[in-house]
């Protein structure tokens, strides 16, 4: 989290080529991992105050990769693509952890089969999405509603051009 705020600062006071501005999810961090410290301070072994520590990291990574894209881009530095890729599946666990928790709140234990199939069928479709973020070629898309290439047009490193076909399909545009 600490680690966010030197580069957003970096980008704050660099020029406006574009609009990226997703290091600004970087303000929910310290809400999930608080809550979660907390939780995990008082009892370690419950399982929802792990799932939202690890939602605030998450969301603390996606918004520092953001950043640094941010300020990368726009001063010719190194790792924009690759900064850019870690966005592009980093901010999904953010989104997913907190439903998770939600099925397993209040002890950490699986009430019944639909709670069990509910919590199977999130965390599938998290990983799929994940993997598809990983590997779709073509510009990288940071979230569901940016397609990338309007933004920043960066290429996915890892992105394997044989599966463009499949992957479109799984995991939008």
């Amino acid at each position: 989290m600490a680690g966010t705020i030197p580069i957003a600062v970096v980008y704050l006071r660099g020029p406006k080529t574009y609009d990226l501005t997703e290091w600004v999810i970087g303000i929910f961090a310290p809400a999930f991992a608080l809550s979660g410290w907390w939780l995990t301070t008082r009892r370690p072994r419950l399982i929802v105050g792990w799932l939202f520590m690890m939602a605030g990291i998450t969301v603390a990574l996606a918004a520092l990769a953001s950043a640094w894209a941010a300020a990368a881009y726009t001063r010719g530095w190194p790792g924009v693509a690759w900064s850019r890729w870690v966005v592009s599946w980093m901010w999904q666990p953010q989104m997913t952890l907190p439903p998770l928790a939600f099925l397993l709140f209040p002890d950490g234990v699986v009430r019944g089969r639909l709670h069990r199939v509910l919590l199977g069928a999130v965390a599938g479709v998290m990983g799929l999405s994940m993997l598809v973020s990983v590997v779709r070629p073509g510009f990288i898309i940071t979230s569901p509603n940016n397609d990338g290439a309007d933004v920043l047009p960066v290429r996915n490193p890892l992105g394997i051009d044989g599966l463009g076909g499949v992957l479109d399909g799984l995991g939008g545009p």
